[in-house]
């Protein structure tokens, strides 16, 4: 009897000091040895914007200019050419119109249109660029941020949480999304992005790596697949029939080319076989790219993809400036909440305590043990808390707190299975909103979703792990004891 006594109460130290092990883990961390100080190895909360730094970045109208379109250009050059000859024998006229060529030149050099016509800076234009840059930051998970649209001077100011993330923001917005075929040697726009229907990223190891084995170290190529629509394809198959390879009078073959441009830079230069049967383009854009680099170009294709995939921006835009906000009324307002629900907890665990005794203290050991697990679930689901979501937090243990007391309150002849359907039904609808919540695409919604998930979902294996074991050792030591 004296051992199993011993056996029923080693086994409880065991669970308690596993409890006292998750608690020390989720509340100070694992440490561990960087250069001369020590880091946390457990991640950190995400906090959303509101309550943590916030990153507001600044984007405008981008003001410059480009060359003008050249027009009529061989009518100007065959007229020069008359007058020239005309007048070649009198100085007088030759000096003016040398003059008149000059000038004309200089004119031509000078002509230089705005990169955003006055007439495409409307509201209706304005409201587009918010709509697009609201899917490519959603593309790009990005969802804790907002879009303000300054409609007076077509400034974007926007706000996102002060972390990694603030650093791509600006290739979300000064990009076009543009996507064009042109003819390589007289630039003429062959297919313009309308008759593209979307495009996919891809990645390959290189032929190279492929010919060469090992030797030369395995390097990879990122690219697009651009898809087309009807009246695309069919414009390929034009193209496909005119930029191929041709034979000159030498019997030598030199191919009729046209470049692939992404806003306006060309990434690809190609020519096909007339005999091929061609739907879509596959376009290399990054080739012979090392292992420690791949993230770098991984991260920049996707970026393509999404710009070009979320629609074309109207207006151009450029970066201008970063500024950082803290609101420290809120932090002192989550403190102030932090402390009012651990005086609660206090409260309801000195109650425990008193009224349920030695049971009641193993209640409240494993209630700080739940409220560890839960939160180290909290923090590996790097979801962003925003305000509602920490009252869920507050809200899940409460819940728990629930549970508990109904098990400390369960007669002996009530199975804890008993307890836990009749318990696990009442907090079902909860349960199916937070399902709901998860898959919100409001930060808000889905924050809070996120939290009551985790949460309920860690209550009854925790319980049944944990609380009823605890209990039940505690049963058993009474009985060998002689207690009833």
């Amino acid at each position: 009897m004296k051992k199993d006594k011993s056996t029923k109460i080693l086994w409880m130290i065991l669970l308690i000091l596993i409890i006292v092990l998750i608690a020390a883990i989720s509340f100070v961390g694992i440490l561990r040895r960087n250069l001369n100080s020590w880091e946390n190895i457990i991640p950190d909360y995400e906090l959303s914007r509101e309550l943590d730094k916030m990153s507001v970045l600044t984007f405008s109208v981008d003001d410059s200019t480009e060359p003008a379109e050249e027009k009529d250009e061989d009518v100007s050059d065959e007229t020069s050419t008359e007058v020239n000859q005309t007048v070649s024998d009198d100085e007088e006229i030759s000096e003016n119109t040398e003059d008149a060529n000059e000038s004309s030149e200089s004119e031509k050099e000078s002509t230089e249109v705005p990169v955003n016509p006055k007439e495409i800076l409307t509201n209706s234009n304005y409201d587009k660029v918010k709509e697009i840059i609201e899917k490519r930051l959603a593309s790009a998970e990005i969802n804790d941020s907002e879009i303000v649209v300054d409609y007076e001077t077509g400034d974007i100011n926007i706000y996102v949480p002060y972390n990694d993330q603030a650093n791509s923001v600006a290739d979300y917005v000064t990009a076009q999304g543009d996507v064009q075929l042109v003819d390589t040697e007289t630039q003429e726009v062959l297919m313009t992005r309308d008759m593209i229907s979307s495009v996919q990223s891809y990645s390959t190891i290189s032929q190279d790596s492929l010919e060469n084995g090992t030797e030369a170290g395995i390097t990879y190529d990122y690219g697009l697949q651009i898809n087309l629509t009807n009246e695309g394809v069919n414009k390929l198959g034009e193209l496909t029939k005119t930029y191929i390879k041709v034979e000159n009078g030498d019997e030598e073959s030199e191919p009729k080319t046209l470049d692939v441009q992404l806003d306006g830079q060309t990434v690809y230069t190609t020519y096909f076989d007339p005999s091929g049967t061609y739907t879509y383009l596959t376009i290399p854009v990054y080739t012979n790219i090392q292992e420690n680099q791949r993230e770098l170009y991984e991260s920049s294709i996707r970026i393509y993809e999404t710009n070009i995939n979320s629609g074309l921006l109207p207006i151009k835009y450029v970066a201008n400036y970063t500024t950082y906000l803290e609101n420290e009324t809120n932090k002192l307002a989550i403190l102030i909440g932090a402390g009012i629900c651990l005086a609660i907890l206090v409260i309801m665990s000195i109650y425990f305590i008193i009224k349920y005794k030695g049971k009641g203290l193993l209640g409240v050991i494993s209630q700080i043990g739940f409220v560890a697990v839960y939160l180290l679930l909290v923090r590996f689901a790097r979801e962003p808390l925003t305000v509602f979501a920490l009252v869920s937090i507050f809200a899940v243990c409460l819940i728990n707190y629930v549970f508990i007391n109904k098990l400390l309150k369960k007669d002996l002849k009530t199975s804890f299975a008993q307890v836990l359907i009749n318990y696990a039904l009442k907090i079902m609808p909860i349960l199916i909103c937070a399902v709901v919540f998860v898959f919100a695409t409001s930060v808000e919604l889905k924050s809070v979703g996120v939290v009551l998930f985790w949460g309920l979902l860690a209550l009854m294996p925790y319980n049944l792990i944990f609380t009823n074991n605890l209990f039940n050792l505690q049963n058993d030591i009474k009985k060998i004891g002689g207690k009833k």
